[in-house]
């Protein structure tokens, strides 16, 4: 068995605390006061950093530092904030405030949208396989782990994000998604494409689990090949990470790491971790509309997936019900009735008209009634 370690260490966790640096303090937003979560604090290129809490607060341990280090505060949807080390005030007990940034949308976002459509899984859909990534030990805040997902090129909107943990000994494990634009010639993670101004976060729970995140409400484009990457923000009920995930080898396929917030990005190699991507492509070519062999595909394993939808005794009409993997849709009826198309492994999502929701994954087509008490 092959094992592909991404085993991400604290820089400087051989020095005792007595020789290190402590800062320590609060972020907020400078219009109203309030904290924000998660921001992502720490020396440019020293692999020294770490990310806010829930409530804005932060503990940075820092070596020593030179007068020319610079200390980068960042958020998604906020101006980012760059300070020398020589500048900043006396500690440890610093607080930083920051301001909303002008969100610049895509060009693609507003533009009219090729006439033909094909919906399309892209990535590395793995399971289980011969090979494996995984972060371990002491991880520093805001670590990342990207790889490159090779798309045809032209218009594409990202839907839902599917991935597979294989281990997880912690309670539960939060995680930020973030896509990076592909820079071309094997280059490293280029600028976000997150234009949303919000974060895409992520509970994973203990053990073995099967991640399905909704990235529609963040209106995600791409025209060409880019990174996704799980950057680590808290881990609960441990000291310690252990996260294990399937990868691949993958010849044309690049996988990237740093160790922490405002950190370099770092090879690791040809390998592609198991993030899999449902999508919708976009052409005035009805040719590339087709895709023959996921047409082949599906007509091999998809069947009829119907049943009722329940409220404890009471059937529930108005239940949106949507394959996540084909976007194939549906409404439950007066009866509460409902069918679609679905292949084993697929995905459903049943959702209230409140917008609170249920998924499920396909084991075997047929029957399948729902009953969605206690969401």
């Amino acid at each position: 068995m092959r094992v592909f370690l991404i085993v991400i260490f604290i820089l400087g966790g051989a020095v005792t605390a007595s020789a290190q640096l402590l800062l320590r303090g609060r972020i907020t937003d400078a219009a109203t006061r309030q904290p924000i979560p998660y921001v992502n604090i720490g020396l440019v290129g020293r692999g020294i950093g770490t990310v806010s809490d829930a409530d804005g607060y932060y503990e940075l341990w820092v070596r020593e530092a030179s007068p020319d280090d610079l200390l980068r505060i960042s958020c998604l949807g906020y101006e980012p904030l760059t300070q020398s080390w020589e500048d900043l005030p006396e500690g440890p007990d610093i607080s930083f405030t920051m301001r909303k940034g002008a969100i610049a949308l895509d060009e693609v976002v507003v533009s009219v949208l090729p006439t033909y459509t094909l919906e399309e899984i892209v990535g590395y859909p793995l399971a289980s396989t011969r090979d494996f990534a995984y972060w371990k030990d002491s991880l520093a805040l805001g670590a990342e782990l990207a790889s490159r997902i090779r798309v045809s090129p032209g218009t594409r909107r990202l839907n839902t994000l599917f991935f597979n943990t294989t281990s997880n000994p912690a309670d539960s494990v939060l995680v930020r998604i973030n896509c990076y634009a592909f820079p071309g010639s094997g280059g490293k993670p280029a600028e976000p494409l997150n234009k949303s101004g919000q974060s895409i976060l992520y509970t994973l729970p203990g053990g073995a689990s099967e991640a399905v995140v909704d990235l529609m409400p963040f209106d995600l484009w791409v025209e060409d090949d880019f990174y996704l990457s799980l950057e680590l923000l808290a881990v609960y009920g441990s000291d310690e990470i252990s996260l294990t995930m399937p990868a691949a080898a993958e010849s044309r396929g690049a996988t990237y790491r740093r160790y922490a917030s405002q950190g370099e990005w770092e090879k690791i190699g040809a390998y592609g971790v198991g993030y899999a991507l449902q999508t919708t492509y976009y052409t005035n070519d009805p040719r590339k509309a087709r895709n023959r062999v996921v047409e082949r595909s599906l007509k091999r394993s998809q069947a009829p997936v119907g049943g009722f939808v329940f409220f404890g005794r009471r059937a529930l009409e108005g239940i949106r019900v949507e394959n996540l993997n084909t976007r194939e849709e549906t409404t439950s009826d007066t009866r509460g009735r409902y069918r679609l198309l679905a292949s084993p492994g697929d995905v459903l999502r049943f959702t209230r008209p409140g917008g609170d929701f249920l998924i499920l994954k396909i084991r075997e087509t047929g029957t399948l009634t729902v009953n969605l008490k206690g969401m």
